[in-house]
């Protein structure tokens, strides 16, 4: 890994925070988009887009859960191969991206998740660490709708 880059990044409340009622039960989420790999001459890179949502629920409601905020990144992970390292099939950086790209940004994701949620007035959440064998169940297609 040689370089970790933010290049797009986002939070916004969709509610004031003085109109959050007191009794929410708040439930938060992050998911990724499948991250795509580049290949350089020296190596590659990938650059996956992480989203995470903040919701809540009024006990005995029976309404989906409310949206609070929403905060994304778009990260980059730069690596550079040692030379004559072997190539790599396009499947194989495609898998290695899939676990490794989210588990080498993913502590940048959790200071900015938290340092957002902060900035906006909002609940502190920590972000769980990254288990590398859940990446294929926080995978979407696309964004998800904000």
């Amino acid at each position: 890994l040689e370089a970790v880059r933010f290049h797009a990044i986002s939070a916004r409340a969709l509610e004031p925070p003085h109109a959050i009622p007191a009794d929410v039960t708040f439930v938060a989420s992050t998911k990724f988009v499948k991250p795509r790999v580049i290949s350089t001459e020296d190596g590659f890179s990938t650059k996956t887009t992480l989203v995470f949502l903040l919701g809540g629920e009024l006990a005995g409601s029976d309404s989906p859960p409310k949206r609070y905020a929403v905060i994304q990144a778009t990260l980059e992970a730069r690596y550079t191969m040692k030379s004559g390292a072997p190539k790599f099939a396009d499947d194989e950086l495609n898998d290695y991206a899939l676990c490794y790209c989210p588990f080498h940004v993913w502590g940048y994701w959790r200071e900015f998740v938290q340092s957002s949620l902060a900035r906006l007035d909002l609940p502190q959440f920590t972000i769980p660490l990254f288990l590398i064998h859940q990446a294929p169940q926080m995978v979407v297609q696309d964004k998800p709708e904000q």
